[in-house]
């Protein structure tokens, strides 16, 4: 369970009201019983614009089967990094996360099989994708698997993508990196495989899934 401040409505003026996030049950909304709360005992209001904020933050973290607790936890990181203050408004935060990288399903080429021939007999992939392991810790993945289970893991993604046991089991972990950072993942694949930026950056365009 996170806590979190956020400012309501008592009467025409705001204050600082303290709620906490946990999983809510099927059908609830999050703050469905501290909103109901704050207004029976305390006579405040938690602005509407947050309770839809939330409701979307509960949306996002079923869809793509992540932490509720800590996809609130990064939208707050990442909206204060973005706009380097504390006061930022929560849907300023969602919208930031809606746009990220790190919370779209997404495979990406970097190297196909005639790129990579030079170092391996078989045929192989170069991938990239995020590994989500509680959001707030997410990272991505530049992965090397084999043409022939290429197939099963895109059935499975991103579910078959969510530890580095079940990768390795399938492929191999080449690099990952902490944030999404295009410039840094082309130059680590180009001084590796001797790949030039240019074709990285168009085999990127074509997405797997």
């Amino acid at each position: 369970m996170k806590k979190f401040t956020i400012p309501c409505h008592f009467g025409k003026k705001k204050a600082p009201f303290d709620v906490y996030i946990g999983n809510p049950k099927q059908g609830h909304h999050p703050l469905e019983f501290q909103s109901r709360w704050l207004k029976e005992q305390r006579g405040g209001k938690i602005p509407e614009e947050v309770m839809e904020s939330y409701a979307k933050l509960l949306a996002l973290a079923k869809k793509n089967r992540v932490s509720f607790e800590d996809l609130c936890v990064y939208a707050l990181e990442a909206a204060s990094e973005e706009k380097n203050k504390s006061n930022v408004e929560l849907q300023t935060q969602t919208d930031l996360l809606e746009k990220a990288d790190i919370t779209v399903d997404r495979l990406l080429t970097l190297a196909k099989p005639e790129d990579l021939s030079p170092y391996f007999d078989e045929n192989f992939y170069l991938l990239q994708f995020p590994l989500k392991s509680g959001l707030a810790n997410a990272f991505h993945v530049v992965f090397l698997i084999k043409e022939k289970n290429l197939e099963n893991f895109k059935l499975g993604y991103p579910y078959a993508s969510t530890d580095e046991d079940k990768l390795s089991a399938i492929g191999k972990v080449e690099c990952t990196v902490k944030e999404m950072n295009k410039t840094e993942i082309y130059s680590w694949v180009s001084k590796k495989y001797g790949i030039e930026v240019e074709k990285i950056e168009a085999n990127a365009k074509i997405e797997l899934k």
